[in-house]
């Protein structure tokens, strides 16, 4: 048998050919007079290229598999009980973190490796991963095989829970959940799990309720009674009576309230547990709070239309009774013209305001006297001035009647005085000031003044209305 490559005889059955090391191939070879073809070898050139690709092929499965991230199922390590009665049951998670530890410790990537990812980490990831390794007393410049396994059941379980884990019900559908998810959001449970280089499996779990003792219920608020008083928006509501069960009863409302508010009565058991009460009392309460809406309170007034007519002229009567008595002491022999010319209406912008509101009855006075001059003859002096009386707080009841304080009002302290003159001695020089007659008002000279003390000092907190047909 010759050698195709370099021609030189070869045993039969060679392999490889003595003189040039060439694989034998297929070579022609006369047998009793017809060709024969063998079958041409492999090269040991292409052999060392193939067991180079398979090696390449091999280290990059296994830095694949090594950079692959570590599933991790957290269903089992989860598991919920139920616990107290139908109703107001508990759900009580347990996360297995031993179990998890155990199964985890050599799978995930050392803690020499994670803090140098935690070097290209976000900040807020940082704070949180050394936030949690000083809760479960991991120290990263001597930690064990296990710490970065506690180190993820921590962040991760840690604060785990059931979602609306309170006052259960056999039959009712719970979802688990994470703390992280909750707080951080979907996004801060991914960046950890980058971080570590896990995914997480199965988070979507629910539970349904089961075994929790049946037990009678009962209405604990169906004899509650509540009172209000005031008027809106600045009503107060009242626990009045609520019945004698052995339960504690609250009352949960702000210090004022208006129409439409709502505001909740909760019981409590006092003293004792659900499960003491129960076995005391053979029943539990239905639910444990109540929400009630705030009606029927009377409305402070907001605008002067709300007065009914009988109403106003009521306190017209008494405005100039008022007036008269204000100025019974003056000197004698004046006419006093007393003319009503409308009204200011004052309300609050804030419920907080005392008072709500001021409405206030404004009256022009034309005044007429007669005195002696100096030579004795009786010369007439005629002025007008303002006067207002002012109640507070008028309310407007369902029925549409108005309610206020009939005895509590303010009138004007305000007093000016004014030159008539009339000069009571006659003097060739000059005539002197005080030798005139002067008389002095309780009231204001002019409208706009009673407008400035009332409304413009007054306008950062209340609104106002004015109804002034001078």
């Amino acid at each position: 048998m010759t050698c195709k490559r370099c021609g030189k005889e070869v045993e039969t059955g060679a392999l490889f050919c003595p003189s040039c090391g060439e694989k034998v191939t297929i070579q022609e070879s006369p047998v009793n007079g017809k060709t024969v073809k063998k079958k041409k070898g492999m090269s040991i050139t292409a052999i060392l290229i193939l067991s180079c690709v398979l090696v390449v092929l091999i280290l990059i499965g296994a830095l694949a598999a090594i950079n692959a991230p570590t599933d991790i199922n957290v269903e089992k390590y989860v598991s919920v009980n139920f616990e107290k009665y139908a109703g107001y049951g508990t759900a009580i998670w347990e996360f297995d973190k031993d179990r998890f530890i155990e199964d985890y410790k050599e799978k995930l990537l050392s803690m020499s490796d994670l803090k140098d990812k935690l070097k290209e980490a976000d900040d807020d990831i940082v704070k949180l991963v050394v936030q949690y390794c000083s809760v479960c007393d991991i120290s990263p410049t001597n930690s064990k095989e296990e710490d970065v396994a506690k180190l993820l059941s921590y962040i991760l379980f840690h604060s785990a829970f059931c979602a609306e884990n309170q006052n259960l019900n056999n039959g009712d559908e719970i979802a688990f959940i994470l703390d992280l998810q909750q707080i951080y959001g979907e996004e801060t449970i991914n960046r950890i799990c980058d971080l570590f280089g896990v995914t997480l499996e199965n988070m979507d779990m629910t539970y349904t309720v089961s075994g929790l003792t049946e037990v009678e219920k009962f209405d604990p608020f169906e004899e509650v009674v509540l009172s209000y008083s005031g008027a809106a928006p600045r009503g107060q509501v009242l626990l009045a009576n609520y019945p004698d069960n052995g339960l504690s009863y609250s009352l949960n409302a702000p210090s004022i309230v208006t129409n439409g508010d709502e505001f909740t009565v909760s019981v409590s058991y006092g003293e004792y547990e659900l499960e003491e009460y129960v076995n005391m009392y053979g029943k539990a309460p239905l639910s444990i709070e109540k929400t009630y809406v705030v009606s029927g309170l009377p409305q402070y007034m907001t605008s002067a239309s709300q007065i009914p007519g009988e109403i106003l002229l009521e306190m017209q009567s008494q405005s100039e009774d008022i007036i008269k008595a204000t100025t019974a002491e003056w000197m004698s022999g004046y006419d006093l013209d007393i003319s009503y010319i409308g009204n200011y209406m004052l309300f609050a912008k804030k419920p907080e305001s005392e008072p709500q509101n001021m409405f206030i009855l404004l009256y022009k006075m034309h005044y007429v006297n007669s005195f002696a001059d100096y030579n004795g003859v009786e010369q007439e002096y005629s002025t007008d001035y303002y006067f207002y009386v002012n109640w507070d707080d008028l309310i407007l009841n369902e029925d549409g009647t108005c309610s206020y304080d009939k005895n509590t009002y303010w009138k004007t302290k305000n007093t000016f005085r004014v030159a008539t003159n009339i000069f009571k001695e006659y003097s060739n020089v000059l005539r002197e000031p005080y030798n005139q007659q002067y008389i002095s008002f309780t009231g204001y000279q002019t409208l706009d003044e009673i407008y400035s003390y009332y409304i413009t000092r007054n306008i950062e907190y209340y609104k106002f209305e004015e109804n002034v047909q001078e």
